[in-house]
């Protein structure tokens, strides 16, 4: 039996898949010739079974609309896709934080905090 959370992200992911088609005027025929799908398969999507949903449609749904895939799927994700150069300075940054110590974190933890505390006063 499935549980709680992987029906409620199917559930949401099956709004998404409406959402982007809706949001870009497109009938459930036009939607599936971008994603390389029919009609039938978008209906399915979007009523009762993503469970079935390929990855690579998924890609193709997030690459084609600028989305993010997780973003997609259900889960709780901004919605539009990081630019290459966004994505790049992410993995910089990972790169640079597997190297601190723990009290270096703790630290780099409180900096954000602050540094964001200060970003809402000022708005």
């Amino acid at each position: 039996m499935e549980n709680k959370e992987n029906i409620a992200t199917e559930i949401i992911c099956r709004r998404r898949i409406k959402e982007i088609r809706l949001e870009h005027g497109l009938s459930m025929e036009e939607f599936g010739k971008i994603v390389g799908v029919g009609k039938a398969t978008v209906s399915r999507w979007e009523s009762n079974n993503v469970a079935q949903i390929k990855t690579s449609d998924i890609y193709t749904i997030s690459n084609y609309f600028n989305v993010s895939p997780v973003w997609v799927l259900g889960y709780d994700a901004p919605k539009e896709k990081k630019t290459k150069a966004e994505q790049q300075e992410m993995n910089n940054i990972s790169n640079k934080l597997i190297w601190l110590s723990y009290d270096e974190l703790v630290k780099l933890s409180s900096f954000i905090d602050n540094f964001l505390l200060n970003k809402k006063k000022e708005v």
